[in-house]
């Protein structure tokens, strides 16, 4: 069994130079300490408020788009129970109230919600026999803008067959040629139309 060899004994200079080699650690340790401690200091000063002033607007930002689309979601749902009740209506036959209960959505611009509303009281119109205003409703549909698109190709459709009877059939042609097209999703409503005026 091999002994292991002893560390030779430092000798007095070896031990004073390296007490002053971690002595000199130290103070530089120190030093860098302090000159990073000055460094966040004056950043904090310099920045420190304006970067405060950014995160305080940025976290008010992120709480208003959170309570604008909490108000949003809560519209939506109030137009969808608008709709339902006036589903509901008419499925119980009350359809002068379900077309009242329908007034202030069709009248407010809310997008595919009030454009429903828009179909649904040109519905009540021509179930109750009203065909000319229901012709009325479904073309001013038909011609809104702000509508999607296949809601108002599906007023137009509506439109001619409600008023079918006393329009012109090459009117009728004309009004309907685009959406009787074989890659149109209202094609064959449309087309039956056209081939009837035809």
């Amino acid at each position: 069994m091999a002994l292991t060899p002893k560390k030779p004994a430092l000798t007095r200079q070896e031990e004073l130079a390296r007490r002053r080699a971690a002595e000199d650690d130290a103070l530089i340790r120190e030093v860098d300490d302090a000159v990073r401690q000055g460094d966040l200091q004056s950043f904090g000063k310099k920045y420190g408020l304006p970067l405060a002033g950014a995160i305080v607007l940025v976290l008010v930002a992120f709480a208003g788009f959170l309570f604008w689309q909490s108000r949003q979601d809560a519209a939506r749902e109030a137009d969808g129970e608008v709709l339902i009740g006036a589903l509901d209506n008419i499925e119980a036959g009350n359809l002068q109230t379900a077309y009242d209960n329908l007034e202030t959505l069709a009248a407010a611009e809310r997008g595919a919600a009030s454009a429903n509303a828009k179909m649904m009281r040109g519905a009540i119109l021509a179930r109750r026999g009203d065909t000319e205003q229901a012709v009325a409703a479904f073309d001013a549909l038909a011609k809104d803008a702000s509508a999607p698109q296949p809601l108002r190709d599906l007023a137009l459709i509506r439109k001619v067959s409600a008023g079918f009877d006393t329009m012109d059939k090459g009117a009728v042609v004309t009004e309907l040629n685009a959406l009787a097209q074989p890659d149109h999703p209202f094609f064959g409503s449309a087309a039956e139309l056209v081939a009837m005026a035809q």
